[in-house]
């Protein structure tokens, strides 16, 4: 340290003009070297710390060297071999400010014994393939009716494929055909059937909430059969494909979803509609919005709009048939009425709610009656709460819970509380003279 110039400091200070430099001595000298190694040492952690974030991803991939694929649907061919169709996006079209009236995406197909066969799409792109963007997988009829493992495997096991893609079976038409319908506003196939389905589900309850993610939980959930989404397409397909169609006012294709598709295993069955598809949600406590058109005494009826949903299960083993009982519970609106049903009194609500009481639990019961006998399969998830909650009644079942599913005996009640109408006055009527 610096000190007043002083001709009295030992000699070991070296003498400046301005100041006084003073020396360690031997002992804080040794001091000093204890700590070079922990010095070293840090500095070293501290470059390799630096290294990290300089290093950057080793499987970057540049932008305008890749290419999105955003829709993927399998079918096959008369040889019995796999076309899988990508839609590959079209990045100038997808951005509005872009557009210049082209296609937003562009549809290249591949054949092979496999969806694996995916790297041979570079004979057709210059680019690499990125699937991590992929919306939605459909699945021919056919293919489904085979077994879906085979082609589920390949694609679940991937990093690059998210758990939550869309995942539909097509009815009546090849898989393929969806994705070569266009929309106005440049909107791709695979975004709006994606749209589309979610909407329907959260809206009305047709469709089944159908994700890969739901094909591997049904797959490894004891008591609970596999039931996906199905779709189709309506109207002419060498039109729909063209962007001319999209300036009609009528549109020249159409897609439709049909309900849900009922699976043994992974082997498709067959098809339910969109009604019966919305008591299996409802029983299986996935619906959160709808609306029925619920019959009244002498002709009248009511469409009532609900908002509330809770489905409550209690199944138990009586000797070897399950015994099921139903209870579901809601909040509605009266959005519509037809007939003199009095909603000025308490007298009238009470009327549409035992009408909607009585209503859904006949339909329901009847879904379930129908599910039974015609396929055979739990897809409303019964074993699965008897073997959560009484474990030990479901183990002498459990190779083979559809064989006492077919013998349950199901009871469906139903409350439905009816907040209020959205009716501004009572029905128009003029008063004798």
């Amino acid at each position: 340290m610096c000190l007043p110039h002083d001709s009295s400091l030992p000699h070991r200070n070296v003498r400046h003009p301005l100041c006084v430099l003073t020396l360690p001595t031997s002992e804080e000298q040794d001091d000093m070297l204890r700590f070079i190694p922990l010095i070293q040492l840090l500095r070293t952690l501290l470059l390799a710390g630096m290294c990290v974030p300089l290093a950057g991803c080793w499987d970057m991939i540049e932008v305008s060297r890749s290419t999105l694929i955003t829709g993927l649907a399998i079918d096959k061919d008369g040889k019995k071999n796999d076309i899988v169709t990508f839609e590959v996006l079209n990045t100038s079209e997808a951005q509005p400010h872009n557009q210049s009236g082209g296609a937003p995406t562009t549809l290249y197909t591949s054949e092979g014994d496999s969806v694996a066969d995916l790297e041979r799409l570079n004979e057709k792109l210059e680019r690499q393939i990125v699937t991590s963007h992929n919306q939605i997988i459909l699945i021919d009829e056919d293919i489904a009716r085979e077994g879906l493992s085979q082609y589920i495997d390949i694609l679940q096991r991937s990093r690059y494929v998210r758990e939550d893609v869309t995942l539909l079976i097509t009815h009546d038409v090849p898989a393929s055909r969806l994705l070569k319908v266009v929309y106005p506003g440049n909107m791709y196939a695979s975004l709006k059937i994606r749209s589309q389905v979610e909407n329907y589900h959260e809206r009305w309850g047709g469709v089944p909430i159908s994700q890969l993610f739901n094909y591997t939980q049904a797959t490894l959930t004891e008591g609970n059969s596999l039931i996906l989404g199905a779709i189709t397409a309506t109207g002419d397909p060498q039109v729909s494909q063209n962007m001319d169609s999209v300036k009609s006012l009528v549109p020249k294709s159409t897609i439709l979803i049909t309900g849900s598709a009922v699976f043994r295993e992974d082997k498709l069955i067959g098809f339910i509609g969109a009604n019966d598809t919305r008591y299996v949600n409802m029983i299986r406590n996935q619906l959160s919005n709808t609306s029925f058109a619920v019959p009244i005494a002498d002709g009248k009826s009511a469409a009532i709009r609900y908002k509330h949903w809770d489905t409550e299960l209690s199944v138990v083993m009586n000797g070897d048939v399950p015994h099921v009982k139903i209870h579901l519970s809601g909040e509605g609106q009266i959005a519509s009425i037809l007939g003199d049903v009095p909603l000025d009194e308490v007298t009238g609500f009470q009327q549409v709610e035992q009408a909607a009481d009585r209503y859904l639990a006949d339909q329901v019961q009847a879904t379930v009656n129908k599910i039974q006998t015609k396929f055979g399969v739990d897809v409303f998830g019964f074993g699965q709460h008897l073997y959560r909650h009484h474990y030990r009644q479901y183990l002498p079942f459990k190779k083979d819970w559809n064989s006492a599913f077919v013998r349950a005996k199901v009871d469906v009640t139903a409350s439905v509380r009816i907040t209020n109408s959205d009716l501004k006055t009572s029905r128009l009527k003029k008063e004798p003279s």
